[in-house]
């Protein structure tokens, strides 16, 4: 048995491939009506956040995975401490959580990156914009499908994202 964390597309694209392989997909889904909840009968539904929920999943099966990034690292790195096999690892996880901590380990391996700086403050992304004339910043945690995604041409561009930022202590990133 396979436990995924999170009923969105991905996981609905796994229930196909798990029944042609006879493997058992108990799929943790945000609500009855997500994608996932449509057409994997294993379904309870709970939040990626609820440590019950997470770990009732997690009861009989095989090996936890999750379709998503928004998992608690915290939550996936107890399970696995208790022994539930994680795949991918909760170390991967981090990277995809965090575009600044996966562009700095893409970046120290010597994998081919676009330009990229973290952005303290305006000032470091004015200084990136005079050297690449336009820039996509994003947020470094919680973007997604556009979400947190912006084409710049001067820091003004998002000084909403700036306030934000210092409120709330997700940094910034730009990259060209």
């Amino acid at each position: 048995m396979v436990a995924v964390v999170g009923g969105g597309q991905l996981a609905r694209m796994m229930a196909p491939a798990a029944t042609a392989l006879g493997v058992h997909l108990r799929v943790l889904v945000e609500s009855p009506t997500s994608s996932a909840a449509q057409v994997v009968v294993d379904a309870p539904v709970g939040a990626a956040s609820d440590v019950d929920a997470v770990a009732a999943l997690t009861v009989g099966a095989d090996v936890l995975t999750f379709e998503h990034e928004h998992v608690p690292f915290a939550l996936l790195d107890r399970l696995a401490a208790d022994g539930v096999a994680v795949r991918p690892g909760t170390h991967a996880l981090v990277h995809a959580q965090d575009k600044i901590v996966m562009r700095t380990r893409l970046t120290a391996l010597g994998v081919p990156c676009p330009r990229w700086t973290e952005l303290p403050d305006p000032a470091t992304l004015t200084s990136f914009l005079a050297e690449h004339g336009e820039a996509v910043v994003k947020t470094a945690r919680g973007g997604y499908d556009g979400k947190g995604v912006r084409v710049v041409r001067s820091a003004e561009d998002v000084a909403d994202w700036f306030a934000a930022a210092a409120d709330s202590c997700i940094p910034l990133l730009a990259e060209v």
